[in-house]
């Protein structure tokens, strides 16, 4: 049975949440996974190795281009420290400096240390 304000009902009649509210939570409890766990990577970076297999650095990228900002902006960090392609790597930067949402959030001051090393490390400028 469902409600008026789109909640659904179980059995019992208690209203939950419906499918549509389950999957947002879902995908955000997901981006703020996927943030903390490139959170760490970052931090542990200086200890360990190079990425040597490219698939490693494909799938930074494609969070890079994620709709997290948190895992958008850790994904760019680690990028900047091994930026294997400069192109790909200020191509993800400046999309991720077109996004509205980074600038309503806690991670702008990291997002601008980013754009500031990046700048600072780039030959052509």
């Amino acid at each position: 049975c469902v409600t008026a304000d789109k909640g659904v009902r179980d059995k019992k009649g208690k209203k939950g949440k419906s499918p549509a509210q389950n999957s947002d939570a879902t995908t955000g409890v997901k981006g703020k996974l996927l943030g903390a766990l490139l959170s760490g990577v970052n931090r542990a970076r200086p200890y360990a190795g190079g990425f040597e297999d490219d698939s490693h650095l494909a799938a930074l990228y494609r969070v890079a281009h994620s709709e997290n900002i948190a895992a958008r902006v850790q994904a760019l960090m680690l990028l900047c420290e091994v930026q294997g392609d400069e192109d790909r790597f200020f191509r993800a930067l400046y999309d991720c400096l077109k996004d509205e949402r980074l600038y309503a959030g806690k991670g702008v001051t990291a997002f601008f240390n980013l754009v500031y090393k990046a700048v600072k490390r780039d030959k052509d400028a």
